[in-house]
């Protein structure tokens, strides 16, 4: 089972996250992502929901695919955070950067009226 899959909902990139982040997790969902918004993909949720805890890698990613989105003129949610990955948000006060949504659904819908 692969760490991540991405799909589409309604012309927003959705990046589930299946397991704990590793150096090469993040590496590999970057080269994804860097494809995706060259092809003109600019929406992204983020879909914790099968993710219990994150590190501090695991903010380093959110951090940079919000910057690699923003420097395209597009836009991020995270959807389904644990409280876990929400007290984490929280206590590194990064709650109020991300939307935060309670499913891909909810995260999509934010998205699009940006």
């Amino acid at each position: 089972m692969s760490a991540f899959h991405l799909s589409s909902l309604d012309n927003v990139q959705i990046i589930s996250i299946n397991q704990l982040f590793t150096e090469e997790t993040i590496s590999e969902i970057f080269e994804e992502v860097q494809s995706k918004l060259e092809a003109g993909k600019k929406k992204w949720v983020v879909d914790l929901s099968d993710l219990e805890y994150m590190s501090s890698i695991g903010i380093n990613l959110l951090l940079g695919l919000m910057s690699r989105s923003k420097k395209r003129g597009g836009a991020m949610a995270i959807a389904n955070p644990s409280s876990q990955v929400l007290k984490l948000l929280d206590m590194t006060r990064l709650t109020h950067i991300f939307p935060l949504c309670p499913n891909v659904k909810a995260a999509s819908q934010v998205l699009l009226q940006k």
